[in-house]
């Protein structure tokens, strides 16, 4: 491997680490996980450089990897967008296309038992792609779910430990990059998702008091009704 292939490696990962540091801080300042446009445009430029060198080492799990990110990115930049079925399908049958070409044409995956482990940690990062799509397909605006967070979380290690077995430096640095952000935006969504429900625990066990004058006119009405007691 060039030193050229290795540099386009690095520009894409610290592109990657570079937009969670950035979504980090905008979600700090909020109170709450944002999702900025710049992130998924971020991601598409940084997701391309990375499989340029993924294609160059010739790694079909490193490609896996990214190639669902770089379609969601650019489907979220146009998330609003009208949404038919056709218009998913012609986002899905090219990631399909490229998918199955990087397998067949990268056939690098070392060892098999961390082969697996590579191939699950692909699954988990693609599934966090692909249900933050399906979430913000629904609501018609991108929201980054704590689904999301928990699948990156878990692909991510899977994916650190294979690149650390392939002695892949490009790769090692950028799955270890994400740890920190995922960690906090998950207590982001606790504590909002926390103060929330204390918020309707309290509401519910407030119960309206009614005014003295009112209770004392409607005992008074009561009483003017049964009459005056026999004596």
């Amino acid at each position: 491997m060039t030193a050229v292939w290795m540099a386009i490696g690095l520009i894409g990962q610290s592109l990657f680490g570079g937009r969670l540091v950035l979504q980090w801080v905008a979600s700090e300042r909020a109170g709450r996980t944002v999702v900025p446009k710049w992130y998924w445009r971020i991601g598409l430029v940084g997701g391309l450089f990375v499989l340029v060198y993924a294609s160059a080492v010739q790694n079909a799990i490193f490609s896996l990897s990214v190639i669902p990110g770089i379609f969601i990115s650019g489907r979220n930049l146009r998330i609003r967008s009208v949404r038919t079925k056709h218009t998913l399908i012609a986002w899905m049958v090219p990631f399909v296309l490229v998918a199955i070409a990087a397998v067949a044409s990268q056939p690098k995956v070392g060892d098999p038992l961390w082969a697996a482990v590579g191939f699950v940690g692909s699954a988990l990062w693609a599934a966090r792609s692909f249900v933050q799509w399906w979430i913000s397909e629904r609501a018609g605006v991108s929201k980054l779910p704590p689904s999301f967070w928990w699948f990156s979380l878990s692909g991510s290690f899977l994916l650190l430990f294979y690149a650390l077995s392939q002695k892949d430096l490009v790769m090692t640095l950028g799955y270890s990059m994400g740890c920190v952000p995922y960690f906090r935006n998950l207590i982001l969504l606790a504590r909002i998702e926390s103060g929330g429900s204390k918020l309707e625990t309290s509401n519910s066990t407030l119960e309206p008091t009614r005014p003295s004058s009112e209770t004392t006119s409607e005992s008074g009405s009561r009483s003017a009704s049964d009459g005056p007691s026999p004596s």
